[in-house]
């Protein structure tokens, strides 16, 4: 299946999602793949948050049609601006044995080279993700040994959980420790899958 997007009254109006279709159909019959199905959200932003009617239809084509082998795009940018729930919905893809294709940055998932490249893609999200929790350790170890400007001691701030976005991940059939993963990019949100899961049930969410 194919999803494409665009966020504006005027890219409708105009040929974006033409020129994507086209590149999508031209792509699956170089590869001689089975295009099912294209989704189409038009005029609609990809940030965190936003309501995209035909990407939910297609989260929920992929729960109730297991014949479908795959999901491709014209462009990473077109499932979100959000790279970290790219990375989740790529990883339930994987975890679901299905195929995943974005036609720009040369990714597909069936071959040996497209899942590398998308490894590294998320390997380096990763890394930039520690070294943003290893300066926020050291700080806060600073803060700690010396106080604050008042002299009064530095606490750890708890974490807060976007708990809307951990219900739009979980709404993609992601697992717990998976969810926690896509949070761990957000070092105020990093914590563990059982910790995830303890706060999810006090919240009275269904595990």
């Amino acid at each position: 299946m194919g999803y494409i997007r665009v966020s504006t009254a005027g890219q409708v109006e105009g040929t974006s999602l033409k020129t994507q279709k086209e590149t999508i159909e031209r792509f699956c019959k170089e590869r001689e793949h089975s295009l099912a199905h294209i989704f189409t959200d038009e005029g609609l932003s990809g940030k965190r948050g936003s309501i995209r009617p035909q990407y939910a239809n297609m989260l929920k084509r992929l729960d109730t049609d297991k014949e479908v082998e795959g999901i491709i795009v014209t462009s990473l940018s077109r499932l979100g601006r959000s790279i970290t729930d790219v990375v989740g919905f790529v990883y339930r893809l994987k975890d679901e044995n299905r195929i995943f294709i974005a036609i720009k940055e040369s990714i597909d998932m069936s071959t040996k080279e497209g899942r590398m490249f998308f490894g590294m893609m998320a390997s380096i999200n990763e890394y930039e993700r520690e070294l943003i929790a290893e300066r926020m350790a050291e700080g806060r170890a600073y803060a700690e040994q010396h106080g604050t400007k008042s002299g009064k001691p530095c606490h750890r701030p708890e974490k807060v959980i976007d708990w809307e976005k951990v219900q739009r991940l979980r709404d993609q059939k992601l697992s717990w420790g998976m969810i926690a993963r896509v949070l761990a990019a957000d070092p105020a949100t990093k914590v563990s899958g059982q910790t995830l899961i303890n706060q999810a049930r006090k919240k009275g969410m269904k595990i």
